[in-house]
């Protein structure tokens, strides 16, 4: 991810990237001690990397292509690609933070295990394949 010089990011940019990096760490229920530690220990280049890696995470769970996320973050595709990994094969932990994130901002109960809805947020990547399949009866 060096692409991104975090010392030419905004100021604003450069918050949204601590604040995201600490939302999403509190989420995994790291106290406001650890927190503070974390604030003292990294770096704001780690931050910014971290913040970057926690933002294609959430946009490939989300359903977005390679592509997109490569234009919308200017990431490179190895990046996006091994991100993509870790939610696939390895990254339990970080996957079920995100989408307790997701499911957090959505409005409505969480889906019913099994349903097609459930299907389609456990697996975004196919569920293009289950709309053009089943069409409306997804439902929003």
């Amino acid at each position: 991810m060096g692409k991104v010089d975090y010392r030419r990011l905004s100021e604003e940019k450069r918050k949204n990237h601590f604040d995201l990096l600490m939302q999403t760490l509190k989420e995994c229920g790291l106290s406001d001690e650890g927190q503070e530690f974390l604030r003292d220990l990294l770096m704001e280049s780690e931050v910014t990397m971290f913040a970057r890696r926690i933002e294609i995470a959430r946009l490939l769970i989300h359903g977005l292509s390679f592509e997109d996320i490569r234009k919308k973050l200017r990431a490179g595709l190895m990046t996006i690609i091994t991100i993509d990994r870790w939610l696939s094969a390895k990254m339990y932990g970080y996957r079920s933070i995100l989408r307790a994130h997701k499911r957090s901002r959505r409005r409505g109960p969480p889906p019913e295990w099994g349903s097609l809805r459930w299907l389609a947020e456990k697996y975004p990547s196919r569920a293009l394949l289950i709309h053009l399949l089943l069409g409306d009866e997804l439902g929003s």
